[in-house]
């Protein structure tokens, strides 16, 4: 039973934040995302973003720790350009 009230489908999340610097290329954020309440199918997730466009699914590392999910990410995004890795967003239509 959990000690958050929150209701049956949610699920809560505590948030580590790191940064890895690209150099010229900059910086890319990477979010590990812990399940402190409800079910999700990991533990631990570890999502690269630029603050507000998160990466695509296969690059989401995934593991029991946040230092698993970590690694797991940092392997499948190493050698991948910034560009690749997070999702455009469209422009909003000003129309």
């Amino acid at each position: 039973m959990s000690d958050f009230n929150i209701n049956k489908d949610d699920i809560l999340f505590k948030v580590y934040k790191y940064e890895l610097d690209r150099g010229k290329e900059g910086r890319i954020l990477i979010d590990i995302c812990e399940v402190i309440a409800g079910e999700y199918k990991v533990k631990f997730a570890a999502v690269p973003n630029l603050l507000l466009t998160s990466a695509k699914e296969e690059y989401i590392g995934y593991g029991d720790s946040d230092i698993e999910a970590l690694k797991n990410c940092l392997n499948l995004i190493k050698d991948v350009p910034n560009s690749l890795i997070i999702e455009s967003s469209p422009l909003p239509d000003e129309s």
